[in-house]
């Protein structure tokens, strides 16, 4: 997976909350960036670091970030990076027998999670483990659904002739079906 450089926009999604909020001056810039900091639990030099590109921003972060901004740029930044990974479909590959391996594994996840809602109450340990179990079931559907498209694009190109953009109208392949092709008749 590409990872994405957020700086530039993280920059100018500051530099956008500073004009709206008319924060431009250096005094209240400096505040606005300890806010920032604050925000994120970080010494304001981070910020600045983050801001240039010296050092990346932290995923953890950008949710905090984009609550604060009024914004999803960063988020879907982070999206878009997480979708641009390429799938590689085995020649071989059968879609059927992995996407219900993964259902069964799906499934074995939400009975282990309402085991735990059943069971006593949830307790603090057990947050962690629903965290990675919910993780790894968006994992699967994601991965199932990559393999799917990158199986239905390789089935496509199989099936499409050589030359792209050429289709074969309906005249012509009524014509070569009456008297066969103008090559044919002058052989």
């Amino acid at each position: 997976m590409m990872k994405p450089n957020l700086a530039p926009l993280l920059n100018l999604e500051i530099l956008r909350i500073a004009k709206e909020e008319n924060r431009t001056d250096e005094k209240q810039m400096k505040a606005f960036m300890l806010e920032i900091a604050r925000l994120c639990a970080v010494g304001r030099r981070q910020v600045y670091h983050w801001r240039s590109g010296r050092h990346p921003l932290p995923a953890e972060h950008v949710p905090t970030l984009c609550e604060r901004f009024g914004s999803r740029v960063l988020l879907d930044a982070l999206i878009n990076a997480a979708t641009e990974a390429i799938v590689e479909v085995p020649d071989s590959f059968d879609l059927a027998v992995h996407a219900s391996r993964l259902v069964r594994e799906d499934l074995a996840v939400y009975e282990e999670l309402l085991l735990d809602f059943e069971s006593d109450g949830i307790q603090p340990g057990e947050l962690v483990r629903m965290r990675e179990l919910c993780a790894r079931v968006h994992r699967n559907i994601h991965l199932t659904l990559d393999i799917a498209e990158a199986d239905c694009a390789r089935r496509l190109a199989a099936e499409t002739p050589q030359r792209k953009g050429s289709v074969t109208s309906d005249k012509r392949n009524q014509k070569e079906s009456e008297g066969g092709s103008l090559i044919q008749a002058i052989k």
